[in-house]
């Protein structure tokens, strides 16, 4: 402070560690590599004991899973996998990905692939027995359910909101005297590039979402989103381009800050 005339002064400037001593400048690189190798150590220990786990798992039931994960990639904690018997599956992670507390994947004879740094966060659920495709950089938040029984590619960079539901398959009721759970239908779902899926969005079987779109909160989709629009509403309904005044936020959002 200075207190000449009451206005407000500066601090002093911290002092950098180019500024310290030569012997504490020492000790402190010493300690920073230290860190990191053990960082290198757990995350290889976590790594190949999770691995290790799967692949007793899939011994046990007479399965097959081909693993390729990178060697960087953050594991939390209480990660489970299921394993469907006698199905051959595929799973590649790619580095700078993340995997969250409590996730679980189920491989009923399908192919994961996770781009570079996708950071799947505590408590998502993936059931694999289609082709579950991430293209990179995508952020899946807290609880997301993937259904994939045919095919679903998350393009690069699109956010999915907490507790969405992504499935490309339902349940149809065929005769008065058929049980509906063993009647499914697929189809594939596409999710294009820089897509934002906001709060407990649905997303159906055999949609295409464009790039550049928005979903808004809450929102059941049930057919396509043309590229660079705002959807919204249950069923979803196309509302607006992105572009317009006010498209950035799902109209939840919006709403709140003028009320």
């Amino acid at each position: 402070m200075n207190d000449s005339g009451g206005a407000v002064g500066t601090f002093a400037p911290v002092s950098s560690i180019a500024r310290w001593p030569a012997p504490l400048r020492m000790v402190a690189a010493t300690g920073h590599r230290g860190v990191r190798v053990v960082v290198a150590v757990r995350r290889r220990f976590v790594r190949r004991r999770i691995l290790m786990a799967l692949w007793c798992r899939a011994v046990w039931v007479r399965a097959r899973v081909d693993c390729v994960v990178a060697a960087d990639v953050k594991w939390g904690r209480r990660v489970r996998f299921a394993v469907e018997p006698r199905t051959h599956s595929t799973i590649r992670v790619a580095p700078g990905c993340k995997i969250g507390d409590d996730v679980r994947i189920a491989l009923y004879g399908g192919t994961l692939v996770l781009g570079e740094a996708v950071d799947v966060r505590a408590r998502c659920v993936f059931g694999v027995g289609g082709r579950l495709e991430f293209g990179g950089c995508n952020m899946v938040s807290y609880g997301v359910y993937f259904h994939c029984d045919d095919a679903i590619k998350v393009g690069y960079m699109v956010a999915v909101g907490e507790y969405s539901t992504i499935a490309d398959m339902t349940h149809t009721f065929d005769g008065p005297h058929e049980w509906f759970l063993d009647n499914v239908k697929t189809s594939p779902i596409d999710i294009g590039e820089n897509v934002w899926l906001g709060a407990k969005v649905t997303v159906t079987p055999g949609v295409h979402i464009g790039s550049r779109s928005i979903i808004g909160a809450n929102s059941v989709v049930v057919k396509d989103v043309p590229e660079g629009h705002l959807a919204a509403g249950v069923p979803a309904q196309v509302l607006r381009p992105v572009g317009d005044r006010g498209a950035a936020s799902p109209p939840s959002a919006a709403a709140s800050r003028v009320s």
